[in-house]
C-alpha cells in the first residue's frame, strides 16, 4: 500500500490523529515498535535497530522536523553554546555537557563550511529562501533528533 501524504492543513497534525488500519499499520509506527491498537499492551517492547536510525535520518516527517528545529534554533537569540544549549533543552531537556558543546559546535562548523563550498547542496536540505545558518543547524538539529535519548523514554 502506498502511503498518501496529506497536503492541506491537517499535514502537521498529531500521529495521534493518523488514519490507521490494521492490515496496514503506519510504517514510522511499526518500525519503533509500536502496538497493533488489536489489543491493549501495559508494557512496549524496546528494541534499537539499525532501520530505526535510517527512519529517523530519511523518513520526511522527521526530515521535516529537523527542518523546522533547526530554523527555530538559528532564531533563537545568543551565541552558538546558547543556541546549542536551546536545541538541547528542547530536545533532551538537559543541557549539553562540555563535550557534547564542542562536539556538536565542530559539526556545525564542518557542516557551514560544506554548505558555503557547494559539497552539501543548500536547496536539498532546507525550503527555498533558507540560509546557511539555519541549514548547518539543521543538520545539528538531525543529529539531536537521532539520538537515542531522544527517542527512547525511560
Amino acid at each position: 500500500m502506498i502511503w498518501t501524504v496529506s497536503t492541506g492543513e491537517d499535514r502537521y497534525r498529531r500521529a495521534l490523529y493518523t488514519f490507521a488500519k490494521r492490515s496496514t499499520p503506519y510504517a514510522s509506527s511499526q518500525t519503533f515498535d509500536a502496538p497493533t491498537g488489536e489489543a491493549c499492551v501495559a508494557r512496549r517492547e524496546i528494541s534499537n535497530t539499525p532501520l530505526q536510525s535510517l527512519v529517523l535520518l530519511n523518513d520526511e516527517v522527521f526530515f521535516e522536523a529537523a527542518q523546522a528545529l533547526g530554523t527555530t534554533i538559528a532564531a533563537h537569540p545568543g551565541t552558538p553554546e546558547e543556541k546549542l544549549r536551546f536545541g538541547f533543552m528542547r530536545c533532551l531537556s538537559r543541557p549539553p555537557a562540555p563535550a557534547e558543546t564542542a562536539r556538536l559546535l565542530a559539526f556545525r562548523q564542518a557542516q557551514s563550511q560544506r554548505l558555503e563550498s557547494g559539497d552539501l547542496k543548500l536547496a536539498q536540505l532546507m525550503p527555498t529562501g533558507s540560509t546557511i545558518e539555519q541549514a548547518s543547524w539543521m543538520t545539528v538539529a538531525r543529529v539531536l533528533l537521532n539520538l537515542d535519548e531522544t527517542i527512547t523514554k525511560n
